[in-house]
Formats: structure tokens, sequence, C-alpha cells
């Protein structure tokens, strides 16, 4: 899977003037494993290039564009968690909690140590007010360490509402 930064880093032009040189030292390229590799490594470089597409669009008006490149890059590569996690916070802005919530399990399918994709699941059950199961993410999430660049923020917007959910259950069971 690629970073953020990889993806804006990718050479997607070069590397498609790789993927049809067809180099020498490739021996088997025109076997069919070969050409699956090329196919293989064409797809992840149209879904590195669809994720950066979707990434650049955070306009309100380029929303419907963006969640369509994300849909291409996870149809190309559904290996790439951050891609599930960007794609289910569109739909939580847009108050599709269920489909968010589809993708942001899927994103930690993929990756079990995925703090943001804990935090922004549990504000989406937060948002359907299922408490019990934010409160269950924004543990998770302050339970393994983190290893994306979104890391401290997931953990310290897990910290807070985890704090304001306890709270709010005091006050509600004490009256």
């Amino acid at each position: 899977p690629f970073t953020l930064g990889e993806i804006q880093k990718l050479p997607i032009v070069l590397g498609l003037v790789r993927l049809h040189a067809r180099p020498a030292h490739f021996k088997d390229q025109e076997s069919a494993g070969g050409q699956r590799r090329i196919a293989d490594e064409l797809d992840t470089l149209r879904a590195a290039h669809a994720w950066a597409a979707a990434h650049d669009r955070p306009l309100a008006y380029e929303l419907i564009a963006a969640l369509a490149d994300y849909t291409i890059a996870i149809n190309l590569d559904p290996s790439i968690p951050a891609i599930y996690n960007n794609r289910a916070n569109i739909y939580r802005d847009r108050g599709e909690l269920d489909r968010a919530i589809a993708d942001f399990s899927t994103a930690i399918r993929l990756d079990a140590l995925y703090t943001a994709a804990f935090t922004n699941r549990g504000l989406a059950y937060e948002q359907k007010g299922m408490f019990d199961k934010a409160r269950e993410d924004f543990q998770s999430a302050l339970s393994v360490p983190p290893k994306h660049n979104d890391g401290k923020w997931a953990q310290d917007t897990a910290r807070e509402r985890l704090e304001e959910l306890l709270s709010e259950f005091s006050i509600t069971h004490l009256r």
C-alpha cells in the first residue's frame, strides 16, 4: 500500500512508459504470467493516480467526482486501506453513515492498526447514536500504536470523544 506522500511523488507517466517499454530482462513478458504482472502494475499505478486525483478534490462540489475517483482506485487495487478510509469520510460527511461504516470496516480489516479508521468509524457510529460501538472504536484507536501520518490526530480525537461520551453517560445516569 502507498501513503499519500508516496502517491504524490509517483511518476505516473514514467511508470506507464516503463510498463509499455517491455525491458529485455523481463523474459517471460509474453507469457500469461508476465502479462498479468504488467497488468497488475498498471492497475496499481492507475489506482494511485485515481487516489491522488480524489484527494485533490477538497471542495464540496467536487465530492461526487472524488467519490468516483476513490471507487475507481478501489476497483483497480482493493488492498489499500487509506482509499476506503478517505471514501468513507466523504460518505460520512454526506450523511451516508452505513456506507461510511462499511468502508471504515474494510479499511480496518485490511490494516488492523489503522488508528484513523477506528476513530472515523467511531465518529460515524456516534452520528448514528450507536454510542457503545463508538466507545469501542475510540478505545481501539487508543490501544494501537499510531503508524500512519494521521495517527496522532486520530488518537487525540478518539481521546476527546471518549471523554465526552463518558461524561455524557455519567450525567445521564446520575439524573
